[in-house]
């Protein structure tokens, strides 16, 4: 095998990449990405000894490489960890991360992202229900709006071990997945709206008042004519930041406070 070497995870596994490189004692990093997510994995004179990811390291970070069926990697040799994260025995632990893979090939039937929302199945008597602790934490998140994903950073818990509870939960009869609900339109802002701030405006500017608004629109990545409400407070107070006498500009927030108290 090159010291240097490259490939497609979709052409060979994580796992049978890691035990090439231990079988022939590598030392060195090897670099995984998969589209927004990467990941650094070193072995020393054949043994695995640290990893990490954008959320993880140890184990936990290896654990979650390894289920990646997609992307790339490149190993480049001699180059050692700034800390190690990893002791346990190299075999042992590739046992345990093909078990993970295993178990997440399963859980993917009904969750095959994180994006999944679930809610409460309603046909369970309550007598039938026996759940430990960590089960109960996570099934008072779930509410037919939260998504897996959603449910594993509001918790700061693993996204495996959030996806197989709910996928635990889902089995014994408890969860049922729905589609998550689409958020409500956006509420744009009507023109009388802005002939309030550009006529405000005028008073302390004069008529580039309306270019002004129109700059700074721009500058929020807006149109005037499909402005956000939600960010009516945040244009008045960047316009309002152009008028250089502090008494006008205290008088032009004033009444644009009146008008953002009507929206």
């Amino acid at each position: 095998m090159p010291d240097v070497f490259m490939g497609d995870l979709s052409q060979i596994k994580l796992a049978d990449i890691l035990r090439l490189l231990l079988s022939e004692g590598k030392t060195g990093k090897l670099i995984l990405g998969k589209g927004n997510d990467a990941g650094e994995i070193y072995v020393e004179n054949g043994a695995v000894t640290h990893a990490s990811s954008k959320a993880n390291s140890g184990k936990e970070a290896l654990f979650v490489m390894m289920t990646w069926m997609i992307g790339k990697f490149n190993f480049s040799p001699d180059v050692l960890p700034e800390e190690k994260s990893i002791e346990i025995d190299t075999d042992q632990l590739l046992e345990e991360g093909e078990k993970r893979v295993k178990e997440w090939e399963h859980i993917r039937e009904v969750i095959p992202s994180m994006d999944v929302v679930f809610r409460l199945a309603g046909h369970k008597g309550s007598d039938d229900i026996n759940l430990k602790s960590a089960e109960w934490n996570i099934l008072t998140q779930v509410d037919a709006m939260r998504s897996a994903g959603e449910i594993s950073g509001a918790l700061n818990l693993d996204e495996f071990d959030v996806a197989k509870t709910l996928y635990e939960l889902y089995s014994a009869g408890l969860l049922e997945v729905v589609e998550r609900p689409k958020p409500p339109p956006e509420k744009i802002m009507e023109r009388e709206f802005f002939k309030k701030v550009d006529g405000e405006l005028a008073k302390a500017l004069g008529p580039i008042a309306s270019v002004i608004v129109d700059d700074q629109i721009a500058e929020m990545g807006e149109q005037r004519d499909a402005f956000p409400q939600n960010k009516a407070a945040e244009l008045v107070e960047a316009v309002s930041s152009e008028i250089a006498d502090e008494g006008k500009r205290i008088r032009f927030q004033r009444s644009m406070l009146e008008v953002l108290r009507d929206l």
